[in-house]
């Protein structure tokens, strides 16, 4: 666990929706596209949205820096496949209300754009957790 995670997130998991309601003060989102718009529709609008990911993710990560990837099941079933030759570790489960549970795992990676720019695509239509 980083100092950033001991010292601020303490007993918070890594959920936009319950980091959004434990970190109010310091929650806020990003429009990667203009006029807010929440999906590309084009491949202008693709190329803005990872333009736009990348100069955020290189400039606040920095190219080759170590950081976790997080993603979330909400279920008890098993970690959906993945081929990327990642070590995912346990993080949490944890109950949200009474009918959700949430499975999540934890990665340490060193950041290469490029090399989850397909993540960046998915995840930003929500195909991915």
């Amino acid at each position: 666990m980083s100092a950033f995670e001991q010292r601020n997130l303490i007993g918070i998991y890594p959920l936009p929706f319950l980091l959004r309601e434990n970190i109010k003060s310091s929650w806020f989102r990003i429009h990667s596209l203009p006029q807010s718009k929440r999906y590309p529709e084009n491949d202008t609008d693709w190329n803005i949205l990872m333009a736009r990911h990348r100069e955020v993710s290189n400039t606040v990560l920095g190219n080759e820096s170590l950081c976790n990837v997080f993603y979330a099941v909400f279920d008890t079933s098993d970690f959906p496949f993945d081929d990327s030759g990642l070590i995912w570790e346990p993080h949490s489960m944890i109950k949200v209300e009474e009918e959700y549970v949430v499975n999540i795992k934890v990665a340490r990676i060193l950041w290469d754009f490029d090399r989850y720019a397909d993540w960046i695509r998915s995840r930003s239509v929500d195909e991915l957790g």
